[in-house]
């Protein structure tokens, strides 16, 4: 029998939970990509509205708009502030919140 290491990343933030649709998180870490049930996630430490810091994976659309904000290398993100989209979405059947961030200038008629 194969066993496989797992990693242990602290707690994670929920949507609708530890932050909401609007809200401005702070990146604090450079991320790390971690190997899943689904793939290879891409996961930051976040500090979320109430102070505390989790841990959040920035899906790919999400990537996209910060390397188009804040460039391709991730240890210049540390420190910057990013904008929170909560939208609720159908994914594999169920409808889910997923999360997009963006800099937190963004507004809905730049995102093209």
């Amino acid at each position: 029998m194969l066993v496989k290491k797992t990693l242990s990343l602290g707690q994670f933030a929920k949507a609708g939970e530890d932050f909401k649709d609007g809200d401005i998180l702070q990146i604090l870490d450079e991320g790390k990509e971690v190997e899943g049930e689904f793939g290879i996630r891409t996961i930051f430490q976040v500090r979320i509205p109430n102070e505390e810091s989790k841990n959040l994976a920035f899906n790919q659309t999400s990537l996209n708009y910060l390397v188009d904000s804040y460039g391709e290398e991730t240890k210049n993100w540390k420190g910057k502030d990013v904008k929170a989209w909560v939208v609720n979405q159908m994914v594999s059947n169920k409808m889910r919140k997923v999360v997009y961030l963006t800099s937190p200038e963004q507004t809905l008629e730049g995102m093209e």
